[in-house]
């Protein structure tokens, strides 16, 4: 076959091919990057709008503000939540840890803000190392009768990674409202 054999020109069409995948490939690293641009503007406007919220001079706790609580939730409370705790409404969490996924611990990095009760959360996470790597957000943002919401995974190739919740039956915005959050903040503050 002609054009085949070592030192031979090649063949316009395997160039021709070779170009076009080339190109494809370009067209689609430029289209991911773009998509990752936006969804970092997202995340950063909702991270914004969620952190105004945020009161200068909160309250701080006293063991006097549980006077009405159940004995059980005020023995909770006072042990868990230091005298003169400011009462934020509106928190940021660092987290570091592991993320387990069929049973294999991967490495975690997170960082989320909180803004109960049912004004919105966003939570960034970079989940596994190397190939493996999975980076991404959800989130929600309620006000008025206009709700974002997101769950954003992708992998290294900025593919969407697919992701289930066996516990919520509902939509997100419902999420808000129904999942209790207990966690202790990384700047002090008790959620």
């Amino acid at each position: 076959m002609a054009g085949t054999l070592p030192g031979e020109p090649v063949p316009n069409d395997f160039v021709d091919v070779a170009r076009g995948a080339l190109a494809g490939l370009g067209v689609g690293a430029l289209f991911a990057r773009q998509r990752r641009r936006a969804d970092s503007r997202q995340i950063s406007r909702t991270w914004t709008t969620l952190l105004e919220g945020r009161e200068p001079q909160p309250r701080h706790f006293t063991p006097d503000m549980l006077a009405d609580a159940p004995d059980i939730a005020r023995r909770y409370l006072t042990r868990a939540i230091a005298p003169g705790t400011p009462l934020h409404r509106v928190v940021e969490l660092d987290m570091d840890g592991t993320f387990t996924l069929k049973g294999r611990a991967l490495p975690l990095r997170a960082r989320q803000v909180l803004s109960p009760p049912a004004r919105g959360f966003v939570w960034q996470a970079d989940i596994g190392s190397g190939w493996g790597r999975v980076s991404g957000s959800d989130g929600c943002l309620t006000g008025g009768v206009r709700v974002i919401s997101w769950t954003k995974f992708r992998n290294l190739a900025s593919t969407l990674v697919p992701i289930s919740c066996d516990w919520c039956e509902r939509p997100d915005t419902t999420r808000l409202v129904t999942v209790p959050v207990n966690t202790r903040s990384s700047r002090g503050a008790t959620v």
